[in-house]
């Protein structure tokens, strides 16, 4: 989690779960970036035996572990845990360090290199899911709590997911994906134009007229035109 961030979740787990917060900070910059940097083992030079090259530590913000790596981690963290915090008792309880400082900053750097070695998730990211969902259920209306109840990301986070990825609102990828559906039905059948905007999801055949002029630049009607010119 980036730094001055509030550690909050928006929902109760709906099984038993346990966090580890793991707190540290550098002396010196930190960035963030969208691929991780990998440094080179460079040769040994003669002349600077006792000299190493400065080199980065890349640390993914999403990923998941192995079931060996659970097994060591949890062992560090429980190693080096100095505060726990049970919901159901009314403070926190803290604990001397167990390990010598020298001993904690080996423990340390074994999980930043288990960190290290974590890859992203082979899976769709939400935005990708959320796009699915559209094209199968474009009929449905637009409901934002429940698909973040459905995908477990607080609406923000769902919000801004779909924005980098497609540069739209949730609403207004929903609204393309109904439109692209509709010039589906306008170009392949002869349904009329209310008919079609029921069977995309619009109750209200003005409106629908309203959204498809301003994503497609023209009215239904003069769409299913251009098409059947098109054809001949």
């Amino acid at each position: 989690m980036p730094p001055n961030r509030l550690h909050k979740g928006y929902k109760c787990c709906d099984e038993a779960t346990d966090f580890f917060w793991l707190h540290f900070y550098t002396t010196g910059k930190f960035k963030y970036m969208d691929k991780p940097i990998y440094d080179k083992n460079h040769k040994q030079k003669a002349n600077y035996q006792f000299t190493k090259e400065p080199f980065h530590i890349s640390l993914p913000q999403h990923g998941s572990l192995t079931a060996e790596q659970q097994s060591q981690m949890a062992e560090y963290m429980n190693t080096i845990v100095q505060v726990k915090i049970d919901k159901t008792k009314p403070k926190k309880d803290f604990y001397s360090s167990t390990v010598s400082q020298l001993k904690s900053q080996q423990l340390f750097f074994s999980i930043l290199s288990i960190l290290c070695d974590i890859h992203e998730p082979n899976t769709k990211n939400v935005a990708e899911k959320i796009y699915e969902h559209f094209s199968l259920f474009y009929t449905e209306s637009f409901d934002l709590k429940k698909l973040s109840d459905e995908y477990a990301f607080h609406p923000t986070h769902i919000i801004r997911c779909v924005k980098n990825k497609y540069g739209l609102s949730p609403l207004q990828l929903l609204l393309h994906i109904r439109i692209q559906k509709a010039k589906e039905l306008l170009t392949y059948t002869n349904f009329s134009i209310n008919k079609v905007a029921i069977s995309v999801g619009f109750d209200d055949n003005a409106y629908f007229t309203k959204q498809f002029k301003r994503i497609v630049g023209t009215t239904p009607t003069n769409y299913r035109k251009q098409q059947q010119i098109n054809k001949i």
